[in-house]
């Protein structure tokens, strides 16, 4: 065991975790959720402490953990309850607007790209009634034949690379404004270090790329946090597809895959 020097009473969700589902072996109960999303469905199941016991209280709170861990990880346009009556209701309250996951019942219609669609939380009869899991992974290649530009939109910089067949021919940092509302300025700036960094290619036959918040299989920007106060209205109809113009205009219609700069 190692304390963490800034908060020695810090302990890591798996070690809790370990130590809940050690103390739970013999519970019988079992909560059941799902979380559907536009292209898929997150699903667990928690063994949990008898309903209206004391223990139970340890059970509805690393159930709200690992929801909200699982809602960061893959997103959720709701969360679908089955289980103890108690514990399933105590959940619903928690995950409803001024509950305890107020911040991410309010962030993941954004993150969903559907701003105007309020969370829901529902409780069903059983487990059989949630949706089956659903995963859609996203292919990236992983060559760097021919010439590839790539980016890595940051809070504090542009990041650029320009690559032809496997070797780093430039690579450039370029500071930028996140806080600007104009989505046109961001564009300048984006465009401005691609073509940069790209003028030591003879030619761009892909274009890779990454960025910070949600981007749909589709290359979409649908909630990116690096353009924080650009109006929503205007967020819709200048950055969703900011991505797709850029590689346009950089290079016409090659390859192009932008991801979640943590992926």
């Amino acid at each position: 065991k190692v304390p963490a020097p800034l908060d020695p009473n810090f302990s890591p969700l798996i070690l809790g975790k370990r130590q809940y589902m050690k103390a739970a072996e013999g519970c019988k109960d079992q909560l059941h959720w799902a979380m559907p999303r536009a292209d898929g469905c997150s699903r667990y199941t928690l063994p949990v402490f008898p309903d209206g016991t004391e223990d139970a209280e340890a059970s509805v709170y690393l159930a709200g953990v690992l929801i909200q861990e699982m809602m960061w990880q893959r997103s959720a346009s709701e969360l679908m309850l089955a289980g103890p009556p108690g514990i399933c209701k105590a959940l619903a309250a928690a995950f409803a607007s001024g509950g305890a996951y107020d911040f991410e019942v309010h962030s993941m219609p954004n993150v969903c790209g559907t701003p105007d669609a309020p969370f829901k939380v529902s409780i069903v009869g059983s487990a059989a009634d949630l949706p089956a899991a659903k995963d859609t992974p996203q292919v990236c290649g992983k060559n760097a034949n021919g010439c590839r530009l790539a980016f890595d939109l940051g809070k504090s910089d542009i990041k650029t690379v320009a690559v032809k067949d496997n070797e780093v021919l430039a690579s450039k940092e370029t500071e930028w404004d996140v806080t600007s509302p104009d989505p046109q300025y961001h564009y300048d700036m984006i465009l401005a270090a691609m073509k940069d960094t790209a003028s030591v290619l003879p030619k761009i036959e892909a274009i890779g790329g990454s960025a910070t918040g949600t981007v749909s299989g589709d290359n979409e920007a649908t909630w990116c946090d690096i353009f924080p106060n650009v109006p929503p209205d205007v967020y819709a109809d200048k950055v969703v597809d900011i991505f797709k113009r850029l590689a346009k205009e950089m290079a016409g219609d090659v390859p192009l895959k932008v991801i979640n700069d943590g992926e």
